[in-house]
């Protein structure tokens, strides 16, 4: 009986052996006799002692792998430093397994000779001013080959392209003179626009001086215009009133002596100018001498 117990307790605590968890996000590859069996996914599996066993734990969450920094040559016999990453999910358990020995190695060395043919197509300000295309055409390269390895390649990302300390020295300094010499251009436009502006606004002023100045004359020509006008009328209505005066008078029959009273008027009027001579006609001094002898015989008849 005890030697059950204990050959019991043996079986349970060997059993217990052989009982394997796999987390979330693992996947195990299980061998029987050497040889592929399956792929454990998450959750409680039981491994079979003596037959069995965890050849692999492949972690399959996406991960980012960073290479080391590569040195390159441009079209233009430049040296460069590059780096690059790739963004990665292992897809398929078994091929990542079994088709390469070292996958990330492999996918670094094919990385390294295709954009080392890239760059040495490239000038150097081609390949630091197209780090979109060639990460675009080394995805496209690497993607088919780490497919059939059971890796997707989700990113593949050009960092940086690193030209010699002297020749970024001389960049900089080349940007710092396009800077000034663009600062300088905008500067030229604005004062050339400022005097065009100006010189806009002065003939506008011209413009408007000259049309008012016009105006005017054409006011002061119409007033004068009108002053003339105003005065012909005027006249033209002094004029009727005369004639109107003279044919009232005629179609009344006026007598000589109403006549000679206006003469007498209109010598008086002659007489109170600045005349210093006034030649009286020989009418108007028999008048004057009738006048005098009318008021002798008024006076003797009172």
């Amino acid at each position: 009986m005890f030697f059950v117990v204990i050959f019991t307790i043996i079986l349970i605590l060997f059993l217990m052996l052989h009982i394997r968890v796999v987390a979330q996000k693992e996947e195990y590859i299980i061998e029987r006799f050497g040889k592929f069996y399956k792929v454990w996914e998450s959750g409680v599996h039981f491994l079979l002692p003596f037959a069995e066993r965890i050849a692999y734990r492949i972690n399959i969450r996406k991960m980012t792998e960073d290479f080391p920094t590569y040195t390159m040559i441009t079209k233009d016999n430049t040296t460069v430093l590059v780096d690059i990453s790739i963004m990665y999910q292992i897809s398929e358990a078994e091929k990542f397994a079994y088709s390469v020995e070292n996958p990330m190695l492999t996918i670094e060395n094919i990385l390294a000779t295709e954009l080392n043919n890239l760059i040495n197509e490239l000038t150097l300000e081609e390949a630091v001013n197209s780090r979109e295309v060639i990460s675009s055409r080394l995805h496209s390269l690497i993607k088919d080959e780490t497919d059939l390895w059971g890796i997707k390649i989700y990113k593949f990302e050009l960092k940086n392209i690193f030209p010699p300390r002297e020749i970024r020295d001389s960049l900089r300094k080349q940007m710092k003179i396009n800077a000034e010499y663009d600062e300088l251009i905008m500067r030229a436009k604005a004062k050339k626009e400022e005097k065009i502006l100006q010189a806009e606004a002065e003939q506008r002023a011209e413009i408007l001086r000259a049309e008012g100045e016009r105006q005017a004359e054409l006011l002061r020509a119409e007033a004068k215009k009108l002053a003339a006008q105003m005065e012909a009328e005027s006249i033209l209505g002094i004029q009727n009133a005369i004639a109107e005066g003279i044919q009232r008078i005629n179609s009344a029959n006026p007598s000589e002596a109403y006549l000679t009273i206006k003469a007498l008027e209109s010598f008086e009027k002659i007489a109170d100018g600045k005349a210093t001579k006034i030649i009286i006609p020989s009418q108007i001094q028999g008048i004057a001498g009738l006048a005098s002898s009318l008021k002798e015989l008024t006076t003797s008849l009172e």
